[in-house]
């Protein structure tokens, strides 16, 4: 039986936008041998709060007046690779929530 070593490859985004709404969820994936770790980087100016747990990426009210640019990273201990997304974050979900909860 042979292990096959495969370096962290073929970093995914789904879904890949240009906007988002507050609430959206931002999946990342990869492939290699061990199976990589993936984690969500905020990329210059200030850190956003508690926006990812892992795979996963929270668009977060907070988000909205930032700079969106964030890295995917997927690492595994032959090697890495990574994915940057610029994004904007738009407030219609929250003006929806608003919206029922007043009328």
């Amino acid at each position: 039986m042979f292990l096959v070593a495969v370096p962290a490859h073929d970093v995914r985004v789904e879904p890949l936008l240009d906007e988002y709404s507050v609430g959206d969820v931002i999946n990342c994936s990869a492939n290699g041998s061990p199976a990589p770790t993936v984690s969500w980087r905020h990329v210059g100016g200030p850190v956003v709060s508690g926006a990812s747990d892992g795979r996963t990426l929270t668009v977060s009210e907070e988000m909205r007046a930032g700079e969106n640019v964030w890295k995917c990273v997927a690492l595994n201990r032959y090697g890495s690779d990574e994915l940057s997304i610029t994004f904007n974050v738009t407030g219609e979900l929250m003006m929806m929530m608003t919206m029922m909860m007043t009328t």
